[in-house]
């Protein structure tokens, strides 16, 4: 199963540092592709400010949300310790 969107919700809005007023999203799951098919993951209900109005909208995997494979995270320890 392959991890293609992540969904997210709008629950508020807010207003930036230049005045203008934004949006303000919260991530509520994933869109997954399987063989062909799409299966949705919520990972959280989404709760906003005068209710939630049922759409939930898909947005391309950031860089950091993308599934890396590594070693066990520790390529440094032939390193000496430096104390």
């Amino acid at each position: 199963m392959k991890k293609i969107k992540v969904l997210k919700v709008i629950t508020g809005k807010y207003t930036d540092k230049n005045g203008a007023e934004k949006k303000r999203y919260t991530t509520v799951g994933s869109l997954f592709e399987d063989g062909g098919n799409f299966k949705i993951k919520l990972d959280s209900i989404p709760l906003s400010e005068g209710g939630w109005s049922g759409w939930i909208n898909c947005y391309d995997l950031e860089e950091k949300e993308t599934p890396k494979t590594h070693k066990s995270g520790f390529d440094d320890m032939d390193q000496s310790i430096p104390f």
